[in-house]
Parts: C-alpha cells; sequence; structure tokens
C-alpha cells in the first residue's frame, strides 16, 4: 500500500500536477485520486483497477470513432476509453471536494492526450477553471459551444461574467452570475445532485432562499428584500416555483441592467475588436431592449 502510493505520487510529479500534502490520508481513504492518474495508467499498460466498467456508447464523444488512429484497433479503444473514464472520474470526484485547481489540471490533461469535441466535457472544464479563478481559460473552454446552441443565453451570460470577471464583476458578482446561468440551463447539461455550482432545491422554500442569496449578492442591500418577496411569490404559485423566480427577476433585471448599461460602456473602450467584444455588445443590446421594453408598458 505505501508503496503503491509513493509510486503515485511520483507519477504526479512527473505530470506537473499540483497535490496538497495535506490532503493525502484523504487520497488514500477515497477514490486514491493519484493512483488513477494518466501516467500511472500508461505505465501499468492500461490496467483496469477500478470496478466502476467501462463507458458505455451512449457516454462516449462520437469524435473519437473518426479517427483513424483507432479505427480497427478494438483493445487499444477499449484501453483509451478506460484511462479517459477513470480520469474523468477523479476529475469529478476532485470538483466534489473542492479541489478545483487540481480537476482542472486533470481535465486539461486529458484534453490534451485526448482531444475530443464533447460539449459536456467542455462544461465539466468550465466549472472546474472557474472554481480555480482561471476566468479567462473558462470562457476559452465554452466559447465554442456558444453560439451554436439555440436558447443558450443563459450560458452565455455565465460565460460573459467569467471572462470579464477579473476586469468587470468584482469579487461574488462574477459567482453568482455564473451560479444563475447554470442553475436555470439544467435543460441543456447533465444535472448531478452533488455539484457545487448547481445546488439542488428539495422544496419551492430552497428555491426561494437561493434565488434571494444570488439577487441579494448582485445588489447587496437588496438582499433583506428579495428573500421575503420571493417567499411570497412562491407561497402563491407553489406548484410552479419557477414562474415566481421568473416574477422576481422581472423586478431585479429592471435594478441590475440600469446599473449593467454603464459598467458594460466602460468595458468596451478597453476591449479590442473580436468575440469576446461581440459578445458584450449583445449583451448591452439585451439589457436596452429589455429596459425600453419594460417602460413602453
Amino acid at each position: 500500500m505505501v508503496i503503491t502510493f509513493f509510486a503515485a505520487a511520483i507519477a504526479l510529479q512527473q505530470l506537473q500536477v499540483p497535490v496538497d500534502t495535506k490532503c493525502w490520508p484523504m487520497a488514500m481513504t477515497h477514490t486514491k485520486v493519484a493512483q488513477r492518474s494518466i501516467a500511472w495508467h500508461e505505465r501499468k499498460n492500461g490496467g483496469h483497477t477500478a470496478a466502476r466498467g467501462k463507458a458505455t456508447p451512449s457516454q462516449r464523444p462520437t469524435a473519437i470513432h473518426a479517427d483513424p488512429f483507432f479505427i480497427g484497433d478494438e483493445a487499444l479503444l477499449r484501453a483509451h476509453w478506460r484511462e479517459v473514464d477513470e480520469a474523468l472520474h477523479d476529475a469529478r470526484w476532485l470538483v466534489s471536494h473542492r479541489r478545483y485547481e487540481e480537476a482542472a489540471d486533470l481535465y486539461h490533461i486529458v484534453q490534451a492526450k485526448y482531444p475530443q469535441d464533447d460539449m459536456y466535457l467542455h462544461l465539466e472544464m468550465f466549472d472546474a477553471d472557474f472554481g480555480a479563478g482561471r476566468y479567462r481559460r473558462a470562457y476559452e473552454d465554452i466559447a465554442p459551444y456558444i453560439k451554436p446552441w439555440a436558447g443558450a443565453d443563459d450560458l452565455l451570460r455565465a460565460s460573459l461574467s467569467a471572462a470579464l470577471a477579473e476586469e468587470v464583476y468584482p469579487g461574488q458578482k462574477a459567482y453568482v452570475a455564473n451560479w444563475m446561468g447554470t442553475y436555470m440551463s439544467d435543460r441543456v447539461r447533465r444535472q448531478t445532485p452533488d455539484h457545487p455550482l448547481v445546488p439542488v432545491a428539495q422544496s419551492a422554500a430552497d428555491i426561494a432562499t437561493l434565488s434571494a442569496l444570488a439577487i441579494g449578492s448582485d445588489l447587496g442591500s437588496q438582499y433583506a428584500l428579495a428573500e421575503p418577496y420571493l417567499r411570497f411569490v412562491l407561497s402563491k404559485d407553489a406548484a410552479n416555483p419557477f414562474a415566481g423566480f421568473n416574477l422576481a427577476m422581472n423586478l431585479h433585471f429592471e435594478s441590475r441592467f440600469s446599473e449593467e448599461i454603464p459598467v458594460i460602456d466602460a468595458a468596451l473602450t478597453t476591449l479590442e475588436p473580436g468575440e469576446l467584444r461581440d459578445l458584450l455588445e449583445r449583451q448591452r443590446d439585451l439589457a436596452v431592449a429589455w429596459l425600453a421594453a419594460q417602460r413602453g408598458k
């Protein structure tokens, strides 16, 4: 056991994956993240030590089947998926324990060794990089998937906030925007109950509290007003709590957009032409149009 543990630690050092030595005892008693690193499996010649089983075809990115490197070699294909499956399992375990930097590094090792056009993999990379405070890198993770999606405005706002966090949205505003985007866009992503950025609300009261927290973090002094209001509207429509959430958002957006437009204008003066500037201009157009519609009622 001791020999195995230190061999895995040496493998991680060779990969330059950061390891928090204070967490080593935890790693030994849980899924042994170090032992299942990609380098470890390469040295063990693809040995399958986990009891989870191989990834099912429905879980596999389709791009791999078009790669001529794998065509006609089923053994190599199985070994490939064994490594990817176990490395991704380890990365998700790290995220669930809020060890975002280690998870982000492991995700990017997988992506570098086995490039895959997998939307969900990039969403997971986005969450890990965002949790680690790597906002620009998080934006790059998700940017290729924003435009092709119909109705991806929630993820657009989340990605935009991540990309501009250091310049425009200081502190918690960027995190809250990401939380709201991921929480409201479950319809386009896999829902994981223990996902740190997608709190699972078990009741209308939970949704009210979490929604109030999002609004309060964004508007500061509005928190005290937001929580009782949300609880009231949700109690009137408990069968459809998101309807109450949307009603609250209408009041929230009027204040938010009014504050957001001058901030966006200031950011536009510093950004070079490109996709990021285009997205920001789209966000400004959305805010202006929404305010104009409200005032025209």
